[in-house]
C-alpha cells in the first residue's frame, strides 16, 4: 500500500524515471548518495524506493512517472 508524502522542493531532486534511469546508468547515482523514491509529478511514494543498484539490473517499477531524490 503507498504511504504518499508530498514533494518539498527545498530538500527533493524531482526526476522523471528516464532521467533517473540514465543519471544511474552513467554512475550519477550510487546507493550511498542517499534515498531515491517512485513518485508522480506532486507526490512520493516512501513505500516504493528507487534504489540505484536494483536500476542497473533492470529493477525499474514504470507504473511510476517521476522519482524523488534525497541527497545524504
Amino acid at each position: 500500500m503507498a504511504r504518499w508524502q508530498p514533494i518539498e522542493p527545498d530538500y527533493t531532486d524531482l526526476m522523471t524515471l528516464d532521467e533517473f534511469v540514465d543519471y544511474v546508468k552513467t554512475g550519477l547515482f550510487i546507493d550511498y548518495d542517499g534515498s531515491g523514491y517512485y513518485a508522480t509529478e506532486s507526490l512520493y511514494d516512501r513505500d516504493s524506493p528507487a534504489i540505484p543498484s536494483e536500476i542497473k539490473q533492470g529493477k525499474i517499477n514504470s507504473s511510476y512517472t517521476h522519482v524523488a531524490w534525497f541527497n545524504k
